[in-house]
């Protein structure tokens, strides 16, 4: 069954792909991989995830909504014409 977290730089939503252990002086340490509908890649030790792993889908995305750019005041033209 998948795992979706958040992803650690957008807050999009990301599944874990791996998991899988790597030694240190301190013994073996867990890690994931993780890919993000954003497009980040991760790989990074399993304790720098968010406390709760959520096993749902979570929604289609928890990104923030965009704002429209701000447009441009129109100057005259010297003629008086609108550009």
């Amino acid at each position: 069954m998948p795992t979706f977290v958040s992803c650690p730089d957008c807050g999009a939503a990301a599944q874990i792909t791996e998991r899988f252990r790597l030694p240190s002086t301190d013994g073996p340490v867990e890690h994931i991989a993780l890919h993000c509908t954003a497009g980040h890649h991760f790989r990074m030790p399993a304790d720098r995830l968010p406390a709760a792993a959520d096993r749902r889908p979570p929604p289609a995305d928890r990104r923030p909504a965009r704002q429209p750019m701000p447009q441009p005041a129109q100057r005259p033209t010297p003629a008086g014409l609108p550009c």
